[in-house]
């Protein structure tokens, strides 16, 4: 009777030929999960939470028992639960194919029939098919039903580069990334893989590729349900606040200087120039910015305006409207409605926090919100200023063009 993880799979799977034919077969089952349906296609290919379900069927863990270790399910169930090292209450560490997956890239690694390439690939091969299972059990346990899909491709714009999603840009690369630091040599997990001697180790390398995924789903989700709500707030409050229609805002005749001069003569006047339920929508739509410093930016704006004051505050108002002007005008579609209050500031803060910018009407006025901004608040962290700064080009913006809201 086998006493150990490694001596169970010797005794029960260990005719198994790890050759290249193996290795292609594992290869072409791989690629069959991810291409099983447009679902699956979606998901691994793209970089959406929650939208496309992904599902690990009971005919792919017959087909892994049947196909890859040629062994009866009942048999190595009872084997492996038999161990004093494993305990049969486990879910995940106790399941002879997740175990299965150490045990073969043990086999794999140390097969003289392989070339290193060929290795290499198988691996990374089964190392997917574990994070497949894995994955599809976490999107279900945190998405039993399909996303929003607007929700989701917010979710991901919303990411910063600290998440694993954005710096890969898909699920699978994601995936693939995890699946080559495990295998690589600086890896926690590469004695226990290579040399197949601690239970205890085995346990915990399935444990933690499983963990880790959960995280990484986790924190994705966080994100996820603060913009769905953020979104809802939105909603909320573009239902309230009606900015002017496409045609009133382009009418050539009377131009976009008058929105100008409403914003010039309104601005000294707190209460009137600043209105707490547009701070709120600009804030739902800057994750980032702290809405008081926006609040301090704009009573700097309204306290110093003037040829006495800080003469960058005209010149910003009247270069904000401009482009914001020949924006519409150039973009039809962004406003559907005089509600659409969400699409555009939206479409304006992808705008003005681009990182690449090289339009000098979108630099000079950058500059300026900055110099405004630098002078309000007390705060120096980079990222906060750019997004007052920002927040306070867009509250120009829905300002002026709610003039006949507020009128």
């Amino acid at each position: 009777m086998a006493k150990n993880i490694r001596g169970v799979f010797e005794e029960y799977c260990g005719d198994i030929k790890i050759d290249r034919r193996f290795i292609r077969m594992l290869r072409q089952m791989r690629l069959a999960f991810v291409n099983r349906n447009s679902d699956h296609v979606q998901f691994f290919g793209g970089n959406l939470l929650g939208v496309y379900p992904v599902r690990y069927r009971t005919s792919d863990r017959e087909q892994w028992y049947d196909e890859v270790l040629e062994a009866n399910e009942s048999d190595l169930v009872k084997a492996v639960k038999d161990l004093d090292s494993i305990d049969p209450t486990w879910v995940r560490a106790s399941d002879p194919v997740n175990l299965s997956v150490v045990w073969l890239m043990y086999r794999i690694h140390n097969s003289s029939a392989l070339s290193a390439r060929d290795k290499e690939q198988g691996l990374m091969d089964v190392l997917l098919m574990l994070q497949y299972k894995f994955i599809s059990s976490i999107m279900s346990h945190f998405f039993p039903y399909p996303a929003d899909h607007a929700v989701a491709v917010a979710t991901y714009e919303a990411l910063s580069r600290k998440f694993d999603l954005k710096k890969y840009g898909s699920w699978q690369a994601l995936l693939e990334a995890r699946a080559e630091a495990i295998m690589a040599r600086s890896s926690i997990h590469y004695t226990t893989y290579t040399k197949l001697t601690d239970d205890d180790a085995i346990v915990y390398m399935v444990s933690d590729i499983q963990a880790r995924l959960r995280e990484i789903v986790k924190k994705t989700s966080a994100v996820f349900y603060r913009v769905k709500e953020q979104n809802l707030r939105i909603s909320s409050t573009s239902s309230t606040i009606e900015i002017d229609g496409m045609s009133e805002i382009l009418d050539r005749q009377r131009d976009h200087s008058r929105y100008t001069r409403y914003l010039h003569s309104i601005i000294t006047d707190k209460p009137t120039f600043i209105r707490q339920e547009l701070v709120d929508v600009v804030g739902d739509v800057l994750h980032t910015m702290p809405e008081r410093y926006l609040k301090e930016t704009l009573e700097y704006c309204s306290d110093n305006y003037g040829a006495k004051g800080d003469k960058r505050i005209e010149k910003l108002i009247d270069e904000t409207l401009l482009h914001a002007y020949e924006y519409l005008s150039n973009n039809r579609g962004v406003m559907s409605g005089p509600s659409d209050l969400g699409s555009l500031i939206t479409k304006l803060r992808n705008i003005y926090m681009a990182s690449r910018m090289s339009d000098p009407v979108l630099i000079g006025m950058r500059d300026l919100a900055e110099g405004i901004v630098k002078d309000s608040i007390s705060s120096r962290n980079k990222a906060v200023m750019a997004s007052v700064r920002t927040g306070l080009q867009i509250y120009l913006i829905i300002r002026a063009f709610s003039m006949n809201h507020y009128t």
